[in-house]
């Protein structure tokens, strides 16, 4: 799941401090109370992991934990599928991306992403469209919110 914002990581208010703020949580990085040889990450929630340095504290936070809290939130993003290579198995509206001569495009070799309409009766994209190639296609994202 690489879809994930970066955390950015920056110096706290407080000495060997550090802290990340994401819109849905906030993690500190402090040396541990206990043992000040060690580093203790704050979850956010009460949660909290000690580690042996600030680099092991940011990257299992990074690596481990942040992306496993986040996975509810995401959806992985579509890809292009290769039209040679595999097409869509049921009949209905995908993206596009098509090559060749059309007056909107001008150049045999120039891609241009479309709203194309499979026909897996006849197995093709858009009949219209005879003189296109379509090279890839991929479903059209779904938008959960929308915002005014």
């Amino acid at each position: 799941m690489n879809n994930l914002q970066p955390l950015k990581w920056q110096k706290g208010a407080a000495l060997d401090t550090f802290e990340t703020v994401h819109e849905l949580v906030h993690y500190t990085i402090r040396p541990d109370i206990d043992d000040p040889n060690k580093y203790r990450a704050n979850l956010g929630n009460g949660d909290h992991k000690t580690l042996n340095s600030v680099d092991e504290a940011k990257q299992w936070i990074e690596t481990d934990y942040y992306p496993h809290k986040m996975q509810p939130y995401v959806k992985p993003l579509p890809t292009w599928i290769d039209a040679s290579k595999q097409l869509p198995k049921e009949d209905g509206e995908y993206l596009a991306l098509i090559k060749g001569f059309t007056y909107e495009m001008g150049n045999l070799d120039d891609l241009q992403p479309r709203i194309g309409k499979w026909n897996g009766g006849r197995g093709c994209f858009n009949e219209d469209y005879g003189n296109v190639l379509f090279v890839a296609w991929m479903p059209i994202p779904e938008f959960s919110e929308v915002t005014k």
